[in-house]
């Protein structure tokens, strides 16, 4: 018996060294004793430090086998079954050993996880705090105390217990940090962030997610080149679709590379599994209604509103019947106004993408629409499951979602040529004039104003686009405009000028292309109504580039504001062309840089051709067919009538 102790005890020197290997290699060749209660907790242990948690378990178990009482291999069998995302059984485990450890604080914080893991966040709470009120030392403890609030929704308490955690650990702080800038850059305290995501920079542990917020905080403050580089460094997440999705996003901003979209497009759809079959046989062409499901969680004061609105006011009632699955926890006076010309709306915010497709094929949707593509929003894993026959993607998200199980993306011949066609799994279909029709709801009343150059003497140019479509090409190329036309100013205005770091950077851009303070008007973002009557401040639109102008371009058009844009090889790249082709306008889409910056000098120092443009749009903008809702709804349900009858028959 005493050399089977003197064994035990050299694994378990080996092990408090940290020499696992060696343990390892001695208990299973070299050990000759009784095969005890230690014996299986030392390979447990073992195990469980090499990662294989499920041989970890097993020995665990057998242990407790050996020992009923053996309190410690109770407790890291439930450490063991938390690692592999089993927290029910966890907490059995944990809740048990309570009985006999009720002060035990570690015990307690493993209790906390077991219910934070399985999203029982009061519980976990409870847990936690006891764990602290045992040992106020534990600077885990503070920090799932922060994640918990930050579960609940209650940030400020999330970010003192943060700061707790911090004090108490100068040394691994990674997450902590991490999470605090999240919070802060979430509270638009960007200074803030910014200093703990770069403390985070320099601690131990894993940079992944970190990497991922610094890209979200670049872009929030309008440096999408440096977000993009960071998302890039977190690209080892590719089983992440959040992570996928704000890449995509960022490529539109800046280099927007087919190719490179197109991978990862197929690593987004590769994370979803077709979890439900529909059967469609039963569906068929007959003289009921065609009923239409819109999906988005944008149905807000939001250009996806606002398109929205426009087409389900108009929609013929005879025809088409409309539901709407609304993806978001609140809803404004764009939600009300919507509403009223619909059949039914429903809020799918708590429900899965398995219950959600369900309810759509239970309502027997013929055609879903898709209003959110990549954005944050968005419900593309129902799209994946097919629960209505036909399926489409339109008006909000201008490029592919990469899900083949989308049949058709809606666009226009400028937006949507057909050589686009093989960077889109969805098939093309072109609609006659204009890919969407912006409602002119809170702002049909406002009249256009007079050219600004009549009053100041000098030519505003100007831009209300996202901060972030103004890159440093852009800039450069504005820059060379400014420099060309003498006492011209530039007036830029964002949501993200409310921000001095951002203004700063941005003064200093400009001033790198000898652009002085003095010719920069910089704005912040506003509602929707004081934004349309900046236009009266503006007399020509820049349009940025490779991203183009959507709502921004539709909105200075109605002030009759001319458009200086420029063609691309893409959706997003071609929208300024679209509408300026649908305004008559098309002199004043370039085919390059070069032509832009011709144009657009042109444009600012010939005040005669100024003028009759302007003229023009007065009298002639509103009456187009971009603002034509009634006639745009009847090309969208003939296109959707077209669609529908084509499926029906290849059914029958």
């Amino acid at each position: 018996m005493q050399n089977v102790d003197e064994a035990l005890n050299k694994v378990i020197k080996l092990i408090e060294e940290k020499n696992y290997k060696e343990a390892e290699n001695f208990i299973l060749n070299d050990y000759k004793g009784e095969k005890n209660y230690l014996y299986f907790y030392c390979l447990g242990f073992i195990n469980e430090q090499n990662n294989n948690l499920d041989d970890a378990i097993l020995h665990y178990k057998k242990s407790i086998e050996k020992k009923v009482d053996f309190y410690e291999a109770h407790f890291n069998l439930g450490t063991a079954l938390l690692k592999t995302k089993r927290p029910v059984e966890a907490k059995e485990i944990f809740l048990d050993l309570l009985k006999n450890l009720p002060d035990n604080y570690l015990l307690l914080f493993n209790l906390g996880l077991s219910y934070y893991e399985n999203q029982e966040y009061p519980e976990a709470l409870s847990f936690f705090n006891q764990s602290v009120i045992q040992n106020n030392k534990s600077y885990e403890a503070h920090h799932y105390i922060g994640m918990v609030y930050e579960k609940i929704g209650d940030l400020n308490r999330a970010i003192n217990n943060y700061l707790l955690a911090e004090k108490l650990n100068k040394k691994n702080m990674n997450q902590t940090l991490n999470n605090l800038g999240t919070l802060l850059l979430k509270q638009k305290k960007i200074n803030e962030a910014q200093s703990f995501f770069n403390k985070a920079l320099l601690m131990n542990g894993d940079k992944d997610g970190l990497y991922f917020n610094l890209g979200a905080f670049y872009f929030e403050i309008a440096e999408p080149e440096k977000g993009l580089e960071y998302l890039k460094l977190s690209n080892s997440k590719k089983n992440n679709k959040r992570f996928i999705e704000k890449l995509l996003g960022a490529f539109h901003y800046t280099q927007n590379p087919a190719k490179e979209t197109k991978e990862w497009l197929k690593v987004f759809r590769n994370n979803f599994k077709k979890d439900l079959h529909f059967n469609f046989d039963d569906r068929k062409f007959d003289k009921r209604k065609i009923l239409v499901g819109f999906v988005s969680g944008d149905f807000i004061n939001h250009p996806v509103g606002y398109y929205l609105l426009s087409v389900v006011k108009n929609l013929d009632k005879n025809i088409f019947s409309s539901t709407i699955y609304f993806n978001n926890s609140s809803q404004d006076e764009t939600s009300e106004h919507i509403k009223k010309y619909v059949s039914q709306w429903t809020n799918v915010k708590k429900l899965t993408d398995l219950q959600l497709s369900e309810r759509i094929y239970s309502d027997k949707v013929d055609i879903l629409i898709d209003m959110s593509g990549h954005t944050e929003l968005n419900r593309l894993g129902v799209f994946v499951n097919k629960p209505a026959p036909i399926q489409v993607s339109w008006a909000a998200y201008l490029a592919s979602t990469g899900i083949p199980e989308i049949d058709y993306i809606l666009g226009d011949p400028y937006v949507l040529k057909e050589d686009f066609q093989e960077n889109y799994t969805e098939k093309i279909y072109q609609l006659p004039h204009i890919w969407c029709s912006l409602s002119n709801y809170q702002i049909q009343l406002m009249s256009i104003p007079e050219p600004p150059y009549l009053k100041n003497k000098y030519i505003t140019y100007g831009s209300l686009s996202n901060l972030n479509k103004i890159n440093k090409k852009v800039i450069d190329v504005w820059s060379i405009i400014l420099n060309k036309v003498p006492n011209s100013k530039l007036l830029i205005k964002s949501p993200q000028l409310n921000y001095s770091m951002v203004k700063d950077n941005l003064i200093k851009k400009f001033l790198e292309n000898n652009i002085s303070t003095d010719r920069l008007i910089l704005l912040s973002g506003t509602n929707r109504a004081e934004n349309m009557n900046t236009y009266s401040e503006i007399d020509i639109s820049l349009d940025t580039f490779p991203y183009t102008g959507g709502t921004t371009n539709f909105e200075a058009s109605w002030m009759g504001i001319p458009i200086v844009t420029m063609s691309g090889d893409s959706f997003i790249s071609c929208c300024g062309e679209s509408i300026n082709t649908n305004l008559g306008m098309k002199k004043l889409i370039a085919k390059n840089v070069d032509e832009y910056i011709r144009l657009s000098i042109e444009l600012g120092s010939n005040l005669a051709f100024l003028r009759e443009i302007r003229d023009f749009l007065k009298l002639n903008s509103r009456n187009s067919v971009i603002f034509n809702d009634s006639l745009f709804t009847k090309h969208l349900e003939k296109a959707l009538i077209e669609i529908f009858k084509k499926f029906n028959s290849k059914i029958n």
